[in-house]
């Protein structure tokens, strides 16, 4: 077999450098220097010598990745305490919608009971009628609130990100 070459490295197949195992190719170096040009610089950068301005961008890349990183974090983690605030501020919404439901039932329920008994008229004075229409209309109050909340939420978080964005 005849040996491959490329950039100052020569490969010798392993059956042709006198083994008889079926390993891989071993890989000799042709260059001058046996200690390859990255191994050197870390250990230049190790002894305190100056680095090239190749190699700075080097760890400008991993100072960059270091800063995206820890960034993602961030804003993963604002991100999930927004839709865990939102999140808590739905599952109130729709309790409180479910109770007004319930209670709209109810109402139904007492008016048709009165009308059926010929007591339209008595509608209006009825205390367990008047009890309902109070509290839905509190109910009413709660859901509005707590959808102001949500909106509020999303606002904060809105200039939260935009103040992030002019940092950045």
């Amino acid at each position: 077999m005849t040996d491959e070459k490329k950039e100052g490295m020569t490969f010798e197949p392993a059956d042709q450098a006198g083994t008889d195992s079926p390993e891989p190719a071993e890989v000799k170096s042709t260059s001058k220097d046996p200690i390859p040009e990255n191994i050197r610089t870390v250990d230049a950068v190790v002894e305190g010598e100056s680095r090239s301005d190749d190699h700075m961008t080097e760890f400008g890349f991993w100072e960059k990745f270091r800063h995206g990183v820890t960034h993602s974090y961030h804003v993963a983690a604002d991100k999930t305490d927004l839709y865990a605030r939102v999140g808590k501020r739905r599952l109130k919404i729709l309790s409180i919608n479910r109770t007004i439901d319930r209670s709209f039932n109810e109402l139904g329920e007492k008016t048709y009971n009165l009308i059926a008994a010929g007591s339209a008229g008595a509608l209006e004075d009825d205390l367990a009628v008047g009890a309902l229409i109070g509290r839905i209309k509190d109910l009413e109050g709660e859901l509005t609130a707590q959808e102001a909340e949500i909106e509020k939420i999303h606002h904060e978080s809105r200039e939260k990100a935009e103040t992030v964005k002019t940092e950045v």
